[in-house]
């Protein structure tokens, strides 16, 4: 058998391996940006807090670093994970504004910030109101900073001048009221007169060769003139057509319409209008309701069923599903028999359902002509 052989010399250890071995699982950092004396001053601070709940730190008024706590929440606010050329001049210009502390910043408004980036400071937009118009990342920006502050929105302020009137709807080129309001002059609700000459001449020039239309138009100028004289004099003039508004929006298109209710249910279709209040002062310049009272049933009250049940939920025996008529239908229909086997069984089943045995079977057959039985 062969001797082993010896082992192997290991090497001697040198300085070099000793230090490799030394700093083998050590994690190495490398340093982002040099911290100023402002944002270091904050950072002392901050290590040197030793309460249990680290929200009141972030709290105090006024802030022990005010400089550097500044610094870090514009640095939240554009999202600065890096210090980059870009994110220093933007953090710059918001300084000049100027701006000295957190405090002036939370007075920003939108107006203020949409001055500040437009039109000269649009291309140091933060990359995180990508994309967009240079509107819409100002209104992204402002979105991240209503994430810290309340950002309020300042009224515009008018024009030195004459005051305009307030925004109206435009009116149809081609409006066929205003064409036949051109037309006939003398016209004005309420209308005394339905059969002037000069409605119908004035209708044949808005439509003269549509009488539908003709039709339609005559319609609704009857529902103006009726919602004007259901509403003539309730409430301040400005009010009038607000009523007639909500009227119209009730389905109220004539004064018949209106009569036609009761004055509670009138009152309660108007729920939740302008015209609610004046219920009853519409309903007596329409004319008063002509709604007929609810006929009243005469005699008492009584249960439907002789034995005093409300519900008439058990039907005659000759009618039930389950009476002996039924079992016996049932049992003696064609293509239904039981098996020559089981028919003494089915027979003594059915002896037991029905005391009258085979008398009250036969009597019941449908196809007897001598059954006298209500089940045929």
């Amino acid at each position: 058998m062969p001797a082993p052989s010896p082992p192997p010399r290991s090497r001697p250890r040198t300085r070099r391996g000793a230090s490799a071995r030394s700093d083998r699982g050590r994690a190495t950092h490398a340093t982002l940006c040099v911290l100023d004396a402002e944002t270091m001053a904050l950072v002392t601070a901050w290590l040197a807090y030793m309460p249990a709940s680290i929200d009141d730190f972030w709290q105090q008024a006024p802030f022990p670093a005010a400089p550097g706590h500044f610094d870090l929440v514009l640095a939240a606010l554009i999202q600065q994970t890096a210090l980059t050329p870009s994110s220093a001049a933007l953090i710059a210009a918001i300084k000049a504004i100027p701006v000295t502390g957190t405090a002036a910043l939370k007075l920003l408004t939108v107006q203020d910030w949409r001055h500040f980036f437009l039109p000269a400071n649009a291309a140091l937009l933060p990359e995180f109101t990508r994309p967009g118009t240079p509107e819409e990342r100002v209104d992204a920006f402002v979105r991240r900073v209503r994430k810290f502050f309340e950002v309020l929105s300042a009224p515009p302020v008018p024009a030195p001048g004459a005051v305009p009137g307030p925004p109206a709807i435009a009116i149809a080129d081609n409006d066929p009221i205003n064409a036949f309001m051109a037309l006939a002059p003398g016209f004005g609700f309420p209308v005394g007169d339905w059969l002037d000459p000069a409605i119908e001449a004035a209708l044949l020039g808005v439509f003269p060769d549509d009488p539908e239309a003709r039709a339609w138009l005559l319609g609704v100028l009857h529902t103006l003139d009726d919602l004007v004289g259901a509403t003539a004099g309730i409430g301040a003039a400005p009010l009038q057509f607000s009523l007639m508004e909500a009227l119209y929006a009730r389905g109220f298109t004539s004064r018949d319409a209106i009569r036609a209710l009761s004055d509670e249910e009138f009152a309660h279709a108007l729920t939740g209008t302008a015209a609610y209040p004046h219920a009853a002062a519409i309903m007596a310049a329409a004319g008063g309701s002509a709604a007929l009272p609810e006929a009243l049933a005469g005699g008492p009250f009584m249960p439907i069923n002789p034995d005093g049940a409300l519900v008439n939920c058990i039907p005659p025996w000759h009618l039930s599903p389950r009476g002996r008529c039924a079992i016996c239908r049932n049992c003696w229909r064609p293509g239904s028999a039981p098996p020559a086997r089981n028919r003494p069984r089915a027979a003594n089943r059915w002896r037991r359902w029905s005391p009258a045995g085979a008398a009250t079977s036969a009597a019941c057959l449908p196809r007897r002509p001598t059954c006298t039985s209500p089940c045929r």
